[in-house]
């Protein structure tokens, strides 16, 4: 055993958490469930450590953005926003455009 540089700590955990999510994919019951959620959570825990935020601060913030976009936890799913508009300071735009790996259909020159 021996300690990790930070960035080598973090690319670990980012590993752990993949792998975790993954087993919670599989999850067949409550009990696996719950372990597997425990898991993701000591991880982000570990990861928030590493970042030197606290997790209460990723609950308000976790909070807040549900305040402001939603949740998920009524299912609802949308399947497309259709903005009539080609200017590129609209603000859905905007979020797009900043997050192209989210949106590839969003063109980059507008």
């Amino acid at each position: 055993m021996h300690a990790l540089p930070p960035e080598e700590h973090i690319h670990h955990l980012l590993l752990k958490l993949r792998e975790e999510v993954e087993e919670l994919s599989s999850a067949l019951t409550s009990e696996d469930f719950q372990e597997e959620m425990a898991d993701i959570l000591e991880v982000l825990a570990a990861l928030s450590k590493c970042w030197g935020v606290e997790m209460t601060a990723i609950e308000e913030k976790r909070l807040q953005k549900r305040e402001e976009r939603g949740g998920f936890e009524t299912g609802t799913f949308v399947e497309f926003v259709e903005v009539e508009t080609s200017d590129a300071s609209h603000p859905i735009l905007q979020y797009c455009l900043a997050n192209p790996k989210a949106y590839p259909e969003i063109p980059l020159s507008l």
